[in-house]
Protein backbone atom coordinates (compact mmCIF):
# COMPACT_ATOMS: atom_id res chain seq x y z
CA UNK A 1 0.00 0.00 0.00
CA UNK A 2 1.43 3.38 -0.76
CA UNK A 3 1.57 5.92 1.56
CA UNK A 4 -0.29 8.75 2.19
CA UNK A 5 0.53 12.22 0.88
CA UNK A 6 0.94 13.17 4.53
CA UNK A 7 3.20 10.50 5.16
CA UNK A 8 5.23 11.29 2.33
CA UNK A 9 5.67 14.94 3.00
CA UNK A 10 6.88 13.91 6.64
CA UNK A 11 9.02 11.90 5.15
CA UNK A 12 10.33 14.94 2.38
CA UNK A 13 10.43 17.12 5.68
CA UNK A 14 13.13 14.38 7.04
CA UNK A 15 15.16 14.19 4.41
CA UNK A 16 15.50 18.02 3.55
CA UNK A 17 16.63 18.23 7.17
CA UNK A 18 18.93 15.69 7.03
CA UNK A 19 20.70 16.95 3.74
CA UNK A 20 21.06 20.53 5.88
CA UNK A 21 24.53 21.07 6.55
CA UNK A 22 23.69 23.38 9.62
CA UNK A 23 24.24 22.12 12.87
CA UNK A 24 21.22 23.96 14.62
CA UNK A 25 19.08 21.11 12.27
CA UNK A 26 19.79 18.45 14.10
CA UNK A 27 17.68 18.96 17.19
CA UNK A 28 14.27 19.79 14.43
CA UNK A 29 15.34 16.43 12.67
CA UNK A 30 15.24 14.44 15.81
CA UNK A 31 12.13 15.88 16.89
CA UNK A 32 10.43 15.46 14.02
CA UNK A 33 11.39 11.25 13.51
CA UNK A 34 10.33 10.80 17.20
CA UNK A 35 7.05 12.07 17.10
CA UNK A 36 6.23 10.61 13.52
CA UNK A 37 7.90 6.81 14.61
CA UNK A 38 7.05 6.80 17.91
CA UNK A 39 3.25 7.89 17.04
CA UNK A 40 1.86 3.81 17.06
CA UNK A 41 1.92 3.86 13.04
CA UNK A 42 3.90 1.35 11.67
CA UNK A 43 6.41 3.21 8.53
CA UNK A 44 7.54 1.46 5.46
CA UNK A 45 10.90 0.31 5.87
CA UNK A 46 12.08 1.80 2.45
CA UNK A 47 11.40 4.91 4.25
CA UNK A 48 12.78 3.91 7.59
CA UNK A 49 16.09 2.91 5.36
CA UNK A 50 16.50 6.41 3.30
CA UNK A 51 15.63 8.41 6.71
CA UNK A 52 18.66 6.44 8.77
CA UNK A 53 20.93 6.50 5.86
CA UNK A 54 20.54 9.97 5.52
CA UNK A 55 21.31 10.58 9.16
CA UNK A 56 24.37 8.88 8.78
CA UNK A 57 25.59 10.30 5.54
CA UNK A 58 25.13 13.37 7.95
CA UNK A 59 27.45 11.54 10.53
CA UNK A 60 26.60 11.16 14.18
CA UNK A 61 29.12 13.73 14.93
CA UNK A 62 26.99 16.36 14.26
CA UNK A 63 23.87 15.29 16.58
CA UNK A 64 24.41 15.84 20.36
CA UNK A 65 24.34 12.58 22.66
CA UNK A 66 20.76 12.98 23.48
CA UNK A 67 19.81 13.39 20.28
CA UNK A 68 21.61 10.19 19.25
CA UNK A 69 20.08 8.36 21.62
CA UNK A 70 16.23 10.53 20.97
CA UNK A 71 17.00 8.54 16.91
CA UNK A 72 18.17 4.82 18.72
CA UNK A 73 14.92 4.87 20.64
CA UNK A 74 12.52 5.72 17.32
CA UNK A 75 14.07 3.30 14.99
CA UNK A 76 13.19 0.60 18.26
CA UNK A 77 9.85 1.82 18.36
CA UNK A 78 9.28 0.87 14.72
CA UNK A 79 10.84 -2.53 15.61
CA UNK A 80 13.70 -1.41 12.79
CA UNK A 81 17.46 -3.11 12.47
CA UNK A 82 20.08 -1.30 11.17
CA UNK A 83 23.09 -2.71 12.14
CA UNK A 84 25.65 -0.01 10.48
CA UNK A 85 23.54 2.97 12.40
CA UNK A 86 24.14 1.03 15.83
CA UNK A 87 27.19 0.51 15.76
CA UNK A 88 28.50 4.32 14.50
CA UNK A 89 26.08 4.69 17.87
CA UNK A 90 28.24 2.32 19.90
CA UNK A 91 30.92 4.30 19.13
CA UNK A 92 29.85 7.89 19.45
CA UNK A 93 28.24 7.30 22.85
CA UNK A 94 30.95 4.85 24.28
CA UNK A 95 33.16 8.46 23.09
CA UNK A 96 30.89 11.41 24.74
CA UNK A 97 30.84 12.51 27.85
CA UNK A 98 27.88 10.47 29.16
CA UNK A 99 27.68 12.25 32.77
CA UNK A 100 26.41 15.30 30.44
CA UNK A 101 23.64 13.06 29.03
CA UNK A 102 20.17 13.20 30.84
CA UNK A 103 19.11 10.03 32.37
CA UNK A 104 15.96 9.45 30.77
CA UNK A 105 17.98 9.89 26.96
CA UNK A 106 20.50 7.32 28.63
CA UNK A 107 17.79 4.84 29.21
CA UNK A 108 15.95 5.30 26.25
CA UNK A 109 19.29 4.55 24.49
CA UNK A 110 19.96 1.60 26.78
CA UNK A 111 16.08 0.29 25.95
CA UNK A 112 16.52 0.87 22.26
CA UNK A 113 19.50 -1.70 21.93
CA UNK A 114 17.81 -4.07 24.43
CA UNK A 115 14.64 -3.94 21.73
CA UNK A 116 16.11 -4.81 18.55
CA UNK A 117 19.13 -6.86 20.57
CA UNK A 118 21.95 -4.94 19.66
CA UNK A 119 25.49 -6.74 21.10
CA UNK A 120 26.32 -4.22 24.19
CA UNK A 121 30.02 -4.72 25.23
CA UNK A 122 30.00 -4.95 28.40
CA UNK A 123 32.41 -1.80 29.19
CA UNK A 124 29.79 0.49 27.70
CA UNK A 125 26.94 -1.03 29.49
CA UNK A 126 28.69 -0.63 32.67
CA UNK A 127 29.00 3.21 32.15
CA UNK A 128 25.99 3.48 31.30
CA UNK A 129 24.27 2.25 34.33
CA UNK A 130 26.97 4.22 36.31
CA UNK A 131 25.33 7.08 35.52
CA UNK A 132 21.80 5.30 35.93
CA UNK A 133 22.24 3.31 39.23
CA UNK A 134 25.25 4.80 40.91
CA UNK A 135 25.75 4.64 44.89
CA UNK A 136 25.30 8.77 44.33
CA UNK A 137 22.15 8.59 41.66
CA UNK A 138 18.68 8.38 42.94
CA UNK A 139 15.65 6.61 40.70
CA UNK A 140 12.51 5.46 41.44
CA UNK A 141 12.02 2.00 42.81
CA UNK A 142 9.26 1.80 39.51
CA UNK A 143 12.48 2.46 37.17
CA UNK A 144 15.38 0.77 39.36
CA UNK A 145 12.97 -2.34 38.87
CA UNK A 146 12.40 -1.96 35.20
CA UNK A 147 16.12 -1.17 34.70
CA UNK A 148 17.24 -4.60 36.24
CA UNK A 149 14.68 -6.34 34.00
CA UNK A 150 15.99 -4.45 31.15
CA UNK A 151 19.87 -5.44 31.89
CA UNK A 152 19.23 -8.82 32.42
CA UNK A 153 17.44 -9.27 28.69
CA UNK A 154 20.54 -7.21 27.16
CA UNK A 155 22.15 -8.85 24.90
CA UNK A 156 25.88 -8.08 26.87
CA UNK A 157 29.03 -9.14 25.44
CA UNK A 158 31.77 -10.00 28.21
CA UNK A 159 35.67 -8.01 27.38
CA UNK A 160 38.01 -11.13 27.75
CA UNK A 161 39.87 -11.03 30.82
CA UNK A 162 37.93 -7.55 31.96
CA UNK A 163 36.87 -7.54 35.50
CA UNK A 164 33.00 -8.02 36.19
CA UNK A 165 31.26 -4.73 37.30
CA UNK A 166 27.87 -5.44 36.36
CA UNK A 167 27.33 -7.03 38.92
CA UNK A 168 27.37 -4.01 41.77
CA UNK A 169 25.14 -1.74 39.64
CA UNK A 170 22.49 -5.09 40.58
CA UNK A 171 22.67 -4.06 43.99
CA UNK A 172 22.51 -0.46 43.30
CA UNK A 173 19.11 -1.31 41.74
CA UNK A 174 17.51 -3.48 44.22
CA UNK A 175 18.62 -1.15 47.19
CA UNK A 176 16.22 1.12 45.46
CA UNK A 177 13.83 -1.36 44.68
CA UNK A 178 13.70 -2.35 48.56
CA UNK A 179 12.92 1.12 49.01
CA UNK A 180 9.36 0.50 47.23
CA UNK A 181 5.74 -0.54 48.73
CA UNK A 182 5.20 -4.41 47.94
CA UNK A 183 1.79 -2.99 46.74
CA UNK A 184 3.90 -0.98 43.91
CA UNK A 185 2.48 -2.92 40.94
CA UNK A 186 4.55 -1.90 38.06
CA UNK A 187 7.78 -2.41 40.48
CA UNK A 188 6.60 -5.87 41.68
CA UNK A 189 5.92 -6.69 38.24
CA UNK A 190 9.50 -6.35 36.71
CA UNK A 191 11.01 -7.58 39.90
CA UNK A 192 9.24 -10.68 39.02
CA UNK A 193 10.48 -10.77 35.81
CA UNK A 194 13.85 -10.30 36.88
CA UNK A 195 13.68 -13.28 39.42
CA UNK A 196 12.19 -15.49 36.33
CA UNK A 197 15.40 -14.73 34.56
CA UNK A 198 17.82 -14.93 36.95
CA UNK A 199 16.40 -18.54 37.95
CA UNK A 200 15.43 -19.86 34.02
CA UNK A 201 18.22 -18.21 31.93
CA UNK A 202 20.62 -15.84 33.49
CA UNK A 203 22.90 -13.82 32.03
CA UNK A 204 26.54 -14.94 31.43
CA UNK A 205 27.61 -12.01 33.91
CA UNK A 206 25.60 -13.12 36.44
CA UNK A 207 27.21 -13.63 39.91
CA UNK A 208 25.20 -14.67 43.59
CA UNK A 209 24.02 -11.19 45.09
CA UNK A 210 24.75 -10.74 48.96
CA UNK A 211 22.38 -12.20 51.43
CA UNK A 212 19.90 -9.50 51.56
CA UNK A 213 19.50 -8.77 48.08
CA UNK A 214 18.73 -12.70 47.75
CA UNK A 215 16.30 -11.94 50.00
CA UNK A 216 14.70 -9.45 48.60
CA UNK A 217 14.43 -11.27 45.65
CA UNK A 218 13.22 -14.66 46.97
CA UNK A 219 10.15 -12.73 48.51
CA UNK A 220 9.31 -11.20 44.73
CA UNK A 221 8.16 -14.45 44.60
CA UNK A 222 5.74 -14.51 47.34
CA UNK A 223 3.70 -11.21 45.70
CA UNK A 224 -0.13 -11.89 44.45
CA UNK A 225 -1.25 -8.51 44.40
CA UNK A 226 -3.27 -7.37 41.64
CA UNK A 227 -0.96 -6.34 38.38
CA UNK A 228 -0.78 -3.19 36.81
CA UNK A 229 -3.54 -2.42 34.35
CA UNK A 230 -2.73 -2.04 30.93
CA UNK A 231 -2.28 1.01 28.37
CA UNK A 232 -5.53 2.18 26.30
CA UNK A 233 -3.56 1.61 23.45
CA UNK A 234 -2.92 -1.55 24.41
CA UNK A 235 -6.66 -2.72 25.24
CA UNK A 236 -7.66 -0.42 22.01
CA UNK A 237 -6.13 -2.63 19.31
CA UNK A 238 -8.28 -5.71 20.18
CA UNK A 239 -11.68 -4.33 20.99
CA UNK A 240 -12.81 -5.61 17.49
CA UNK A 241 -11.31 -9.36 17.98
CA UNK A 242 -13.07 -9.30 21.08
CA UNK A 243 -16.31 -8.16 19.72
CA UNK A 244 -16.38 -10.96 16.93
CA UNK A 245 -15.72 -13.52 20.23
CA UNK A 246 -18.48 -12.05 22.01
CA UNK A 247 -20.71 -12.82 18.84
CA UNK A 248 -19.57 -16.22 18.81
CA UNK A 249 -21.07 -16.34 22.64
CA UNK A 250 -17.62 -17.53 23.98
CA UNK A 251 -16.25 -16.21 26.74
CA UNK A 252 -13.33 -13.38 26.65
CA UNK A 253 -11.97 -10.83 28.94
CA UNK A 254 -9.94 -7.65 28.21
CA UNK A 255 -6.61 -7.18 30.44
CA UNK A 256 -7.02 -11.04 31.87
CA UNK A 257 -4.37 -11.29 35.01
CA UNK A 258 -2.09 -13.86 34.60
CA UNK A 259 0.17 -14.46 36.98
CA UNK A 260 2.16 -11.44 37.63
CA UNK A 261 0.90 -9.36 34.37
CA UNK A 262 -2.13 -8.72 32.20
CA UNK A 263 -2.91 -9.95 29.01
CA UNK A 264 -4.95 -7.82 26.80
CA UNK A 265 -7.42 -10.65 25.58
CA UNK A 266 -7.48 -14.20 27.05
CA UNK A 267 -10.53 -16.95 26.67
CA UNK A 268 -9.82 -18.66 29.82
CA UNK A 269 -12.44 -21.52 29.10
CA UNK A 270 -9.81 -22.52 26.24
CA UNK A 271 -7.14 -21.47 28.55
CA UNK A 272 -6.20 -19.16 25.32
CA UNK A 273 -4.30 -15.91 24.68
CA UNK A 274 -5.24 -14.08 21.78
CA UNK A 275 -2.13 -12.24 20.38
CA UNK A 276 -3.16 -8.92 18.34
CA UNK A 277 -0.10 -6.84 18.65
CA UNK A 278 2.96 -9.59 17.61
CA UNK A 279 2.75 -8.34 14.03
CA UNK A 280 3.69 -5.44 14.93
CA UNK A 281 5.97 -6.75 17.47
CA UNK A 282 8.10 -8.01 14.90
CA UNK A 283 11.51 -7.20 14.11
CA UNK A 284 12.29 -5.10 10.83
CA UNK A 285 15.71 -5.05 9.05
CA UNK A 286 16.14 -2.25 7.05
CA UNK A 287 19.83 -3.20 6.60
CA UNK A 288 19.96 -4.61 2.97
CA UNK A 289 20.45 -8.17 2.92
CA UNK A 290 21.04 -8.62 6.68
CA UNK A 291 19.51 -11.62 8.48
CA UNK A 292 17.91 -11.60 11.70
CA UNK A 293 18.81 -14.13 14.09
CA UNK A 294 15.37 -13.02 16.64
CA UNK A 295 12.11 -12.41 14.84
CA UNK A 296 10.80 -10.51 17.87
CA UNK A 297 12.27 -8.49 20.91
CA UNK A 298 13.63 -10.25 24.03
CA UNK A 299 10.24 -8.89 26.47
CA UNK A 300 7.87 -10.55 23.65
CA UNK A 301 9.75 -13.34 24.19
CA UNK A 302 10.15 -13.45 27.92
CA UNK A 303 6.08 -13.39 28.10
CA UNK A 304 5.46 -15.82 25.39
CA UNK A 305 7.71 -18.58 27.76
CA UNK A 306 6.19 -17.56 31.10
CA UNK A 307 2.58 -17.95 29.26
CA UNK A 308 3.68 -21.64 27.79
CA UNK A 309 4.99 -22.28 31.61
CA UNK A 310 1.39 -21.17 33.14
CA UNK A 311 -0.63 -23.84 30.75
CA UNK A 312 -1.44 -20.92 28.36
CA UNK A 313 -1.36 -21.38 24.40
CA UNK A 314 -0.81 -17.94 22.52
CA UNK A 315 -2.54 -17.66 18.87
CA UNK A 316 -1.52 -14.87 16.70
CA UNK A 317 -4.08 -12.44 15.31
CA UNK A 318 -2.59 -11.44 11.92
CA UNK A 319 -3.47 -7.81 11.56
CA UNK A 320 -2.96 -8.66 7.49
CA UNK A 321 -5.59 -11.51 7.42
CA UNK A 322 -7.65 -9.61 9.52
CA UNK A 323 -11.01 -8.75 6.79
CA UNK A 324 -10.99 -5.52 6.31
CA UNK A 325 -14.41 -2.78 7.86
CA UNK A 326 -15.24 -1.42 4.15
CA UNK A 327 -16.84 -4.03 3.28
CA UNK A 328 -20.17 -5.05 4.16
CA UNK A 329 -20.89 -5.70 7.61
CA UNK A 330 -21.94 -9.43 7.55
CA UNK A 331 -19.64 -10.47 5.39
CA UNK A 332 -17.03 -9.17 7.71
CA UNK A 333 -18.32 -10.25 10.87
CA UNK A 334 -18.59 -13.94 9.06
CA UNK A 335 -15.11 -13.60 7.92
CA UNK A 336 -14.01 -12.46 11.77
CA UNK A 337 -16.23 -15.23 13.09
CA UNK A 338 -14.61 -18.06 10.80
CA UNK A 339 -10.74 -16.61 11.59
CA UNK A 340 -11.29 -17.39 15.20
CA UNK A 341 -13.34 -20.07 14.83
CA UNK A 342 -9.89 -21.88 13.85
CA UNK A 343 -8.10 -20.64 16.19
CA UNK A 344 -10.27 -21.82 18.85
CA UNK A 345 -10.11 -24.80 17.32
CA UNK A 346 -6.26 -25.23 17.28
CA UNK A 347 -6.40 -24.38 20.63
CA UNK A 348 -8.87 -27.85 21.61
CA UNK A 349 -7.06 -29.76 19.80
CA UNK A 350 -3.28 -29.33 21.89
CA UNK A 351 -5.51 -31.73 24.28
CA UNK A 352 -6.25 -34.10 21.41
CA UNK A 353 -3.83 -36.96 20.59
CA UNK A 354 -1.89 -36.00 17.09
CA UNK A 355 -3.54 -39.54 15.44
CA UNK A 356 -7.16 -38.35 16.16
CA UNK A 357 -6.46 -35.09 15.03
CA UNK A 358 -8.42 -33.73 11.95
CA UNK A 359 -8.73 -30.61 9.98
CA UNK A 360 -10.10 -27.03 10.06
CA UNK A 361 -11.59 -27.76 6.07
CA UNK A 362 -15.39 -28.79 8.22
CA UNK A 363 -15.45 -24.86 9.89
CA UNK A 364 -15.53 -23.73 6.11
CA UNK A 365 -19.02 -25.40 5.39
Amino acid sequence: MAPGPHLVHMAQRCMDLARNADPNTSRSLVRLVHSWWCAGTAVQCDTGRMIVDACLDRSLGTFAPKDVCGLAHAIACQRFVHQRFFEQALKYMHGCTLASTPRVSLRAWLHSLVITRIPVPAAHADACLAQLVGPYSRCSPVVAASTLRMLLLANIVPADGAPNTLNRHVGHLLKSVSAASMTVAACQSALVDAVWLIERSPPSWWRNVPPHAAALLEAAKLWHGEPAPLDKSAVRNVERVHRAIERLECSASLGTKVGHFRAPLACPDFRLILDCDRQLQELRTIAGDMKLEYNYPPMVELRQKQLEELGWRVEVVSQDAWPSPSERRDTVHRQEELMLRCHLASALQQSVPVRRRRGFSFLNT
